[in-house]
């Protein structure tokens, strides 16, 4: 697929062992694809770097200075966001002065694997629930504001439905499209696929 044409906000659900990973590896198949309008490729894995593995062999081999890949470090995740909001709206701004309506090109893509390990966290200090706080205010802003200037967010979670995937309501209603895998039940299914 064309970037263009990958909504900003991508959910891939699913149980473990429901397909999320296949999913996950051919988006990246389009992403490596149409890898010339790309401004930046994020990966982040807290559940252990399983799926970052290869990106990162990748970006070893072929230096490509637009690949970045995070693994259980709160703080950096904090720092990517904060700085991508801010990038978001100097991109507003430059639209807006330009009068374009969107980006065509210099997009930014995210792809959160397992989203709920990052979101479904209690924080022991109040530090932690501060950067709790924001990592979820950013994304959550990126999601409801960034699909002009160039944003693709795709994020993977077998928790979608319960408060404990920590996922918002504004986050939820800014995912524009929902691959559902196998679920846990029918009833899970039921409720995600009118959506």
């Amino acid at each position: 697929m064309r970037l263009e044409d990958i909504p900003q906000g991508v959910a891939n659900l699913g149980s473990a062992g429901g397909g999320k990973s296949n999913t996950m590896n051919q988006y990246l198949y389009s992403l490596f694809y149409n890898f010339e309008w790309l401004h930046h490729f994020y990966l982040v894995d807290f559940k252990g770097g399983i799926e970052a593995e290869p990106i990162k062999d990748l970006e070893a081999r072929f230096q490509s200075g637009k690949i970045d890949i995070l693994d259980d470090n709160r703080i950096g995740l904090y720092c990517l966001l904060k700085r991508l909001y801010v990038i978001n709206k100097a991109r507003m701004q430059y639209l807006k002065a330009h009068k374009m309506k969107k980006m065509s090109s210099h997009y930014l893509v995210l792809i959160f694997d397992e989203l709920a390990e990052i979101l479904d966290y209690t924080p022991s200090n109040k530090e932690e629930r501060y950067l709790q706080e924001k990592i979820a205010f950013y994304l959550e802003s990126l999601l409801r504001t960034g699909r002009s200037q160039g944003f693709k967010i795709f994020y993977s979670t077998q928790s979608y439905l319960s408060t404990s995937s920590g996922l918002s309501s504004g986050m939820k209603n800014n995912t524009k499209l929902k691959i559902t895998h196998q679920l846990g039940s029918n009833l899970q299914v039921g409720t995600i696929k009118p959506v």
